[in-house]
């Protein structure tokens, strides 16, 4: 919010001057002052200003895996049996579902169901079904919870 402030006022004193031109100002700055975009549709819905169209913004930034480096590193994960038991399901979690690991140090036995016809874990606001090649770990992990030292 803070930064959108900072782009408003700098908008506010580049249009003071009777010279300025709108597209310069978009072009000419950091992305973050595409966020001014949200102020000069307002401008004009409010009837204060004439329509102006400006362009949405485009990211600029690229996954930082692919879908075959994840399913790699997935695999080298469940494989790595010289890593604790507990990293690898931690490992397993954020790279299947992008749980923060914020989210996955609060995760609780509450959070897994196991019936005979799947085991999910609750993630968000749905449960996520846990594919079924990594089950096994996943249970030897609910097993074993507990029962080893830190």
């Amino acid at each position: 919010m803070r930064a959108y402030q900072t782009d408003v006022k700098l908008f506010l004193d580049y249009a003071t001057d009777p010279a300025y031109d709108l597209d310069a100002y978009l072009s000419e700055g950091t992305t973050t002052r595409n966020t001014i975009r949200n102020f000069i549709q307002w401008r004009t819905r409010a009837g204060i200003a004439r329509p102006f169209k400006t362009r949405h913004r485009t990211a600029r930034t690229t996954p930082l895996t692919s879908s075959r480096q994840r399913l790699e590193l997935i695999k080298t994960v469940a494989e790595a049996e010289h890593v604790a038991l507990s990293t690898r399901i931690s490992a397993l979690i954020l790279l299947l579902y992008g749980t923060p690991v914020s989210k996955i140090c609060e995760l609780t036995l509450d959070d897994v169901n196991t019936t005979p016809a799947r085991t999910t874990i609750r993630v968000g606001d749905l449960p996520a079904p846990i594919p079924e090649a990594l089950l096994p770990l996943f249970h030897q992990h609910l097993a074993e919870r507990g029962t080893t030292a830190p």
